[in-house]
């Protein structure tokens, strides 16, 4: 690209030259201004590609020299990677059990509840017998130690 445009402007440079010799006093001939304007293109044009020449080989040198740390980056984050998809694994199954666990653990805590209204029940019988009992006893004890006076 930037050979074709080298040709183009010398091309138009050659064909304006006997132009270029006609030009008068009074100013610029238009020719030659496009003829500049076209030089001054092609050394912009060469500027930017020497500039890009110079990021291509900074980026390729990074490229090229980099390569061993971007392997090792690479190994160790295949590396993480697996670690956490078997910690993840581990964390699944460890859930699962926890989850075991706690719906066993609620059906105990049910069971407690009714073991412990079926133990409140007769408790309360016993001690509604006993408090008759132990009324009738008392009862029996006072009048014995009132007889035995």
């Amino acid at each position: 690209m930037k050979t074709a445009i080298v040709a183009t402007a010398t091309g138009l440079a050659l064909a304006t030259g006997s132009a270029s010799a006609e030009e008068t006093s009074t100013g610029a001939n238009p020719i030659r201004r496009v003829v500049t304007l076209m030089q001054d293109m092609q050394k912009e044009i060469e500027t930017e590609g020497e500039k890009e020449d110079d990021m291509y080989k900074k980026f390729n040198c990074y490229c090229t020299s980099n390569d061993d740390g971007l392997k090792e980056k690479a190994e160790r984050a295949s590396e993480l990677i697996q670690e956490l998809t078997s910690k993840t694994k581990a964390e699944k199954a460890e859930k699962k059990v926890v989850v075991e666990e706690l719906s066993q653990a609620k059906k105990d805590r049910a069971n407690a509840i009714q073991d412990m209204k079926k133990a409140t029940a007769i408790r309360k019988k016993e001690n509604e017998t006993y408090v008759a009992v132990a009324g009738d006893t008392k009862t029996n004890v006072e009048s014995i130690n009132a007889a035995v006076k």
